[in-house]
């Protein structure tokens, strides 16, 4: 057992500041305390626009947070993805016997794991995670694990996480005016994974799609490794953007009209296909009271005797409130300004499937993030790859949460953070076995140098 530790996480978004707390109790066990959002606020285009309103919008969001939970914070596990987020592909070889073969020890792995890390990354990036692919022996035989094979040479294939310094110093000096510490930097959408996906999941293959405001990230797991991290530079960014310029709208009001009606159709739906999706909406809209007050709305068609029954969705009309008044929309014209950057969305998602693990991910697609919201969606990309595809969830104890999906990264990140204190390594080491492992490491130093 481990003495008890609180953690939490904060992804930076370009629209959205999410924080979440855990409590963990072993490495086995961790419990959701709570969760906070609010607006992002002097953070545009992945870069800090002005550091003071991000700086408060730091503090606020903590603060609330803190006052919510009982409990006061004092470090953050800090969370970047989107555009300030790139990856490198970096191989490495070190020779390891020049007179025969020798056994690869745990330092033997250590050493080539570090000059494919020291290669592979530039002065003015810093290093996030390193994902080791295979190791080479002798250049013939490729291996997960190499330790206690014999070699004469070691080689390595790694996949490296990387963050320009100046972008974590930045957002790291916001964090530290607002009164706290940054403990770590992680990749959010890596983080995302580490709480919505099981271990099994990843052994047997798997997808996550991580829908941001700008940048929809797709993790593809194989083995238990990250294998393949792609980049599609669309979100929920970029549908709002459709609905203001189509409607003539402010960009908060066409927020608030996808939220509430927005459906992620494709051209060959058939209209009773359309309806019944526009009734479980706006079912589900009424019963979360998801409506904003900035978006008022009259339904003026009622709808007939039967749930689907003659429900002319299409031309269906919402009011909506502006500074000039009410003005009616057809909710069709929603639907027409949504559907060309889902299109490509969704395009562009079947196409990161169709790499050399699609046969191979037998636990499908699982979705995160803000975006995967979005009615309709899930059914769309589940036709267009032709694999199984499912809302992530946490999958830890937790309090009621609604829409889990949002806070994946920030929940993820905290649980992360404990990955990399004291306790956590101790609670991994078998304490029944210290003369074993002593001996082990005596023996790979014998072989080292003599």
């Amino acid at each position: 057992m481990i003495g008890e530790k609180i953690l939490c996480g904060l992804d930076v978004g370009s629209q959205r500041l999410k924080a979440g707390v855990v409590k963990v109790t072993s490495h086995e066990h961790c419990e959701l305390l709570g969760v906070y959002e609010m607006p992002t606020m002097g953070f545009v285009k992945s870069s800090v626009s002005d550091l003071g309103d991000l700086t408060e919008c730091i503090q606020s969001t903590l603060a609330n947070l803190s006052k919510k939970i009982g409990f006061k914070l004092k470090d953050i596990q800090l969370g970047i993805g989107g555009d300030l987020i790139d990856t490198h592909r970096s191989r490495a070889i070190i020779p390891l016997s020049d007179r025969g073969n020798k056994v690869v020890a745990a330092l033997d792995v250590k050493k080539v794991n570090t000059q494919a890390r020291l290669l592979g990354i530039k002065m003015d990036e810093d290093l996030l995670h390193e994902f080791a692919q295979s190791y080479e022996i002798d250049g013939v035989n490729s291996a997960l694990n190499p330790l206690g094979l014999y070699a004469r040479k070691l080689e390595v294939d790694m996949l490296l996480v990387i963050a320009h310094l100046t972008s974590i110093n930045n957002i790291s000096k916001a964090v530290n005016q607002a009164g706290y510490e940054v403990a770590n930097v992680f990749f959010t959408s890596f983080a995302a994974s580490e709480i919505s996906l099981t271990r099994k999941a990843k052994i047997d293959g798997v997808a996550l799609i991580d829908i941001g405001a700008s940048v929809t990230d797709v993790l593809i797991f194989k083995d238990g490794i990250l294998r393949i991290i792609e980049k599609i530079p669309l979100g929920g960014e970029d549908v709002t953007r459709n609905i203001a310029h189509n409607l003539q709208l402010s960009f908060d009001l066409a927020e608030d009209i996808k939220k509430s009606y927005g459906m992620a159709f494709s051209a060959d739906q058939n209209e009773q296909t359309r309806n019944q999706a526009v009734l479980m909406n706006k079912e589900m809209t009424e019963e979360s009271h998801a409506v904003s007050s900035a978006a008022h709305v009259q339904q003026q068609v009622k709808p007939q005797e039967g749930k689907f029954a003659n429900y002319q969705s299409a031309q269906e009309e919402i009011l909506v409130k502006n500074d000039k008044g009410y003005f009616p929309i057809k909710r069709k014209v929603i639907y027409e300004s949504i559907e060309p950057d889902i299109d490509q969305l969704v395009a562009a998602i079947e196409q990161c499937m169709k790499g050399p693990f699609y046969n191979q991910l037998n636990g499908g697609i699982v979705i995160v993030g803000g975006g995967s919201l979005l009615p309709g969606l899930l059914e769309r990309i589940e036709k267009n790859t032709r694999l199984p595809v499912r809302m992530g969830k946490v999958n830890i104890a937790s309090m009621q949460l609604n829409n889990g999906a949002i806070f994946t990264a920030a929940i993820g990140l905290a649980k992360m953070g404990f990955t990399k204190t004291l306790a956590y390594t101790l609670s991994k080491v078998d304490h029944g076995s210290w003369v074993k492992n002593f001996s082990a490491r005596l023996r790979e130093l014998y072989q080292e140098y003599f």
